[in-house]
């Protein structure tokens, strides 16, 4: 079990650092409504930002990245001077479920002016379906269906399927990546399971999801 949660931790922060999760890269920010963080309550999260809410099962932790990198002067730059932002990231509190289930969420947010080439959330995703081959030689990767749009509160989102395969572990973990443009940015999420009970946990997350 220790192995396999190993590989599903890498395989989940591999997809973070393809995605662009780049808190030290800057541009000038808008006038217009401002970028924030959310708030979390126990195991829900609100952004008003994006309109969103969500929850996470009991057994699950969110959790708001902390130490966004300060500015040459010690000082915390504003959040809509970032081009990118990890806003959660949700995993399971082993204290209290000690099943193999072990799926994690993760919500990323960024810039579309900072993102050569994507001008809609299928081109997010291709890039990133890209960057995901590209780690053969360290978790190979294999697509069973094209880029595909799935419904989530009142959005549509562009959705890859992918599955990670480390043969000598005998270990497999689906990964599914949601995008959708909003407020002049990429809404993303990353979720990855590594069995049924898994996938029933992102599904369960994904469903509590109301987005306007």
């Amino acid at each position: 079990m220790v192995r396999k949660y190993v590989s599903f931790i890498l395989v989940f922060f591999f997809t973070i650092i393809l995605t662009g999760c780049n808190l030290s890269s800057m541009t000038k920010g808008t006038k217009n409504k401002q970028i924030d963080l959310g708030i979390v309550e126990i195991n829900s999260y609100k952004n008003s930002f994006f309109n969103m809410n969500l929850t996470a099962p009991k057994e699950y932790v969110i959790t708001i990245p902390q130490g966004q990198k300060p500015l040459a002067d010690g000082s915390q730059p504003k959040l809509s001077d970032l081009n990118s932002l990890c806003l959660i990231t949700i995993f399971k509190d082993f204290q209290l479920d000690q099943s193999t289930n072990n799926a994690s969420f993760c919500i990323i947010a960024e810039k579309i002016s900072s993102l050569k080439k994507v001008k809609k959330s299928s081109d997010y995703l291709k890039t990133l379906k890209a960057g995901l081959i590209a780690l053969k030689f360290s978790f190979p990767y294999s697509f069973n269906k094209d880029i595909y749009y799935q419904k989530i509160g009142k959005r549509n989102f562009s959705v890859l399927d992918a599955v990670a395969s480390d043969k000598t572990n005998n270990i497999e973990i689906h990964q599914k990546d949601f995008a959708c443009i909003i407020n002049g940015y990429v809404l993303s999420f990353i979720s990855t399971s590594g069995d049924k009970e898994g996938d029933k946990t992102i599904n369960q997350i994904i469903n509590s999801i109301s987005i306007k």
